[in-house]
């Protein structure tokens, strides 16, 4: 969100009537640093809450072992028993296996975050709520987005309005969005990474300097369990 609103700032003033923006530079590092500072303050604030609220906050990897058991190793290593056992381990990045999804700038969402230029045109690869946020992003920044979703409209699980109006609203930005379309590999060329996907039944491709995959998320759950339990 904090990246966003600084894009929304960028793209404003750039088109904003009676405002001159010549001169402005865009620093992308010093807007994800901004970024990292926001979050680590937020992290700190609910630190904080925990402290007043009496929580108690044990570092280290947690493996459920037995009902109500939890064993810790790292930092605070040791065992915890509990009657009940809430699980709230986030999630990561998913990745669907499509030939060329290992190719060098072929990124998840964290992958973008660290990289410290603007690409010419980025291919976004999902047209979920991650997708749709860095379309967003990079469009504001005014580089060339492309987006590629499978099903009939963007944000798919959310109300078919808010897809089919978002989708509107991004291509009178330049946004290339291409629904219903299932993409076949990634290939590295001479001019950049080439999405090859078909639409429809028909075939079709798009080069960019950057490819984003953006299918969604997926439970970190890997190791949580003992065998068998």
């Amino acid at each position: 969100k904090a990246l966003l609103h600084a894009s929304q700032v960028w793209s404003d003033a750039h088109h904003c009537a009676g405002v001159c923006a010549d001169g402005a530079s865009l620093d992308l590092p010093a807007l994800y640093r901004h970024k990292d500072e926001i979050s680590q303050t937020l992290s700190s604030g609910i630190e904080g809450l925990f402290r007043s609220a009496k929580v108690t906050l044990l570092r280290g990897r947690a493996r459920i072992t037995a009902p109500g058991c939890v064993e810790i190793t790292g930092q605070d290593a040791g065992t915890v028993t509990a009657d009940h056992i809430l699980i709230a381990t986030g999630s990561s990045p998913a990745r669907i296996p499509i030939p060329g999804v290992d190719l060098p700038g072929v990124v998840d969402s964290t992958g973008l975050l660290n990289m410290t230029t603007c690409p010419k045109h980025i291919i976004i690869v999902g047209g979920g709520v991650i997708g749709v946020e860095f379309a967003t992003f990079y469009s504001d920044l005014g580089c060339e987005v492309t987006v590629i979703e499978g099903l009939d409209r963007l944000l798919p699980g959310m109300d078919r309005e808010l897809g089919q109006n978002l989708a509107q609203l991004l291509k009178k930005q330049g946004v290339r969005v291409f629904a219903n379309s299932m993409v076949q590999r990634v290939e590295q060329g001479e001019d950049g990474l080439t999405v090859h996907f078909t639409t429809r039944g028909k075939e079709d491709f798009v080069t960019g300097e950057a490819v984003l995959s953006a299918f969604g998320r997926s439970p970190n759950w890997k190791g949580l369990f003992a065998d068998g339990l």
